[in-house]
């Protein structure tokens, strides 16, 4: 028999192992250590306790003394015109009683005696005065105020103003002037005549430039106000 082969002896591979890797190298800057920790040189203050803020204090008024109560004023009243005494008259003397058989003057306030003119009048002797004939009289009267009437006798005329020597015054209207117009009686037949007043005279919407006649029952306007009209015996 052939004889048994010897096996070949293992033979390791040619190829040379791969070098083991080189150990792990450090990088050449060294780490920075960090810097120990610094207390900072200030010391920290200790901190107040919290308080809280107190109200603000509201400055006081000075002290007023109260005012004394005002006591009520009375209105004023204007000193009374000092009353002068009557001054003594004499009585007049007696005058005799004449008697007269013609149509004499006689004078306002004269007495007639009817009887014996020889002597004085007695109680119970019948006498008469002379008075004359009172009017006509002119009436002006407000509408929308019976308070507002006016009446005055107009023998020869009546001026109408706001002030003396008017016989008539209106006093309360402005537009009024001091002698606004006047009224004339010519025998029995009257007339209006404006005065040169600044605001002028209306009758029966009529502007009054010269006398015109009148009657009553008419309107008269002067100032801011028209009346009434009439006349009275």
């Amino acid at each position: 028999a052939a004889p048994m082969q010897q096996p070949e002896p293992y033979q390791q591979s040619a190829a040379p192992m791969q070098q083991p890797q080189e150990p792990y190298q450090q990088s050449a800057a060294p780490m920075q250590q960090p810097e120990p920790y610094q207390q900072s040189a200030a010391p920290m203050q200790p901190q107040e306790p919290y308080q809280q803020s107190a109200a603000p204090v509201q400055p006081q008024e000075p002290y007023q003394q109260p005012a004394a109560p005002v006591q009520p004023q009375e209105p004023y009243q204007q000193p009374a015109a000092p009353v002068q005494p009557e001054q003594y008259q004499q009585p007049a003397a007696h005058v005799q009683p004449q008697a007269f058989n013609a149509p004499v003057m006689g004078r306002d306030g004269d007495t007639v005696v009817l009887g014996n003119a020889q002597e004085p009048p007695v109680d119970g002797e019948e006498t008469l005065t002379i008075s004359p004939k009172r009017g006509p009289f002119v009436v002006l009267s407000d509408p929308f105020n019976p308070q507002r009437t006016f009446r005055a006798e107009i023998r020869h005329h009546v001026v109408i103003g706001r002030k003396p020597p008017a016989e008539i015054i209106i006093d309360y209207d402005t537009g009024v002037s001091g002698s606004h117009c006047e009224i004339v009686n010519d025998g029995g037949a009257f007339y209006l005549k404006d005065l040169n007043s600044v605001n002028g005279t209306m009758y029966n919407g009529m502007n009054v430039r010269e006398p015109v006649p009148i009657q009553g029952g008419g309107k008269l306007r002067i100032g801011r106000y028209e009346y009434d009209l009439n006349f009275e015996d």
